[in-house]
């Protein structure tokens, strides 16, 4: 049988979603080391969630470290006509344990870019944030 690209994110064979209309497996995202999605705002301001501005994904996270670089990076699964997003944090071995927060710009990654429903999934769990609901823009 021939599996789809991605088989850890489908679950299907080719054969078996043509024929039979196969549901993929739910999206399971790995999120790297710890962090909270925060809202974002000014004191005086209202919180500002997750949210798309043209081709970047604008969030606010907060994380333990101090003493090591961290990375963020944007990973996607595309499941029919819906794309989850979420956000990988690489602690670089940091094992400090300030408080910090950060106000991130992510490119997003072609596929989103073109589609229609865009969430984006905590590692809170939880309802993911509707980034984007229907047509594209």
């Amino acid at each position: 049988m021939i599996r789809l690209a991605i088989p850890s994110l489908l679950g299907c064979t080719l054969a078996a979603f043509a024929l039979a209309g196969c549901e993929p497996a739910p999206v399971r995202p790995q999120f790297g080391a710890p962090y909270e999605l925060i809202p974002s705002g000014s004191a005086g301001g209202p919180d500002t969630p997750p949210r798309i501005r043209g081709d970047r994904l604008l969030a606010s996270l907060s994380y333990t470290g101090g003493c090591a670089d961290h990375d963020f990076v944007l990973d996607y699964a595309a499941r029919r006509d819906t794309v989850h997003l979420w956000i990988v944090h690489e602690d670089g071995g940091d094992s400090c344990d300030a408080y910090l927060m950060d106000d991130l710009t992510l490119e997003l990654p072609l596929p989103v870019r073109g589609s229609g429903l865009v969430v984006l999934h905590s590692p809170e769990g939880g309802d993911p944030y509707v980034l984007r609901w229907g047509t594209t823009r």
